[in-house]
């Protein structure tokens, strides 16, 4: 069985990569026939509703505790409160 990717954006690196694995990219954005969606924005997806189980995105709803540099900075600090790890120890200091 073939695996089938679409990429929303440039990202020319997961292309290729997925590309050497043996995966076939669906050109056709506004296609369902896809395993995996790659995109930077959720309206490229489409609704989570429309999605079959076997499909597999990116995106994740709410994802800036993760993905910004002040959203990494509060989950990690408050992460390390709630152990009681001195987070000053292992991660570089930053400000909001």
């Amino acid at each position: 069985e073939t695996s089938v990717f679409s990429i929303t954006g440039a990202f020319p690196g997961i292309r290729k990569a997925l590309v050497a694995r043996g995966w076939v990219e669906n050109e056709d954005r506004a296609s369902m026939l896809w395993n995996l969606k790659y995109a930077l924005f959720q309206r490229d997806i489409g609704a989570p509703s429309e999605l079959d189980e076997s499909q597999v995105t990116n995106y994740f709803a709410r994802n800036n505790e993760v993905t910004s540099k002040v959203g990494l900075c509060n989950t990690l600090q408050n992460t390390c409160n709630l152990d009681r790890v001195d987070v000053n120890r292992w991660y570089p200091r930053c400000y909001d």
